[in-house]
């Protein structure tokens, strides 16, 4: 008989229902560990929501400061450049909390990889809002869905944590200025 927690095998031929698990010839009953799973799942929580809401925080603050004029770019508002400028601002303001995310979820030895994949996904954000600003929330949304979804099932190594928390950082911070714009509009 297995024991809870004990790692066993089963075959294709295996029939699962409900919450356990049976080998044809009745010997072994397996029942799933739920709390193992909860626990899991909320630690993955806490990678994906800490910081969008870090970055959304930013993100307000930063589209308030343009608004009310503390931060003042060269271009209007209303044209292209100046839309430009006002993105990369909200980017920029996006790289302090992913420096606080690092150093908030990251121990000492795993820093320098998240912190390296946070900067990466920052820098082709960067990129890519220059070529394509009207485009930019939307793509980083479904990029950061997708990741959510596909990556939160396994273990991931330092440098996709931090890629998938700077991008988290970068959605939450644009969110926060597109929210706040409307809110004051």
């Amino acid at each position: 008989m297995a024991e809870k927690g004990e790692t066993v095998e089963l075959d294709a031929k295996t029939p699962i229902g409900g919450e356990e698990a049976t080998l044809p010839s009745n010997q072994l009953t397996l029942t799933l560990d739920r709390e193992k799973a909860r626990k899991s799942s909320s630690e993955k929580f806490v990678l994906v929501m800490q910081p969008a809401i870090l970055g959304a925080t930013l993100g307000v603050a930063g589209q308030l400061a343009i608004i009310k004029g503390y931060i003042d770019t060269p271009y209007a508002e209303e044209t292209y450049l100046g839309g430009l400028l006002d993105l990369l601002v909200i980017l920029a303001l996006s790289l302090p909390a992913i420096l606080i995310n690092v150093f908030l979820q990251g121990p000492q030895s795993e820093r320098k990889e998240m912190l390296s994949g946070g900067l990466l996904v920052l820098f082709f954000c960067s990129v890519f809002g220059l070529l394509f600003s009207y485009c930019l929330l939307p793509v980083t949304i479904m990029m950061w869905f997708y990741a959510t979804m596909s990556w939160s099932t396994q273990e991931l190594q330092d440098f996709r944590l931090g890629f998938w928390a700077g991008l988290s950082c970068i959605v939450g911070s644009l969110s926060g200025s597109v929210a706040i714009s409307m809110f004051l509009a």
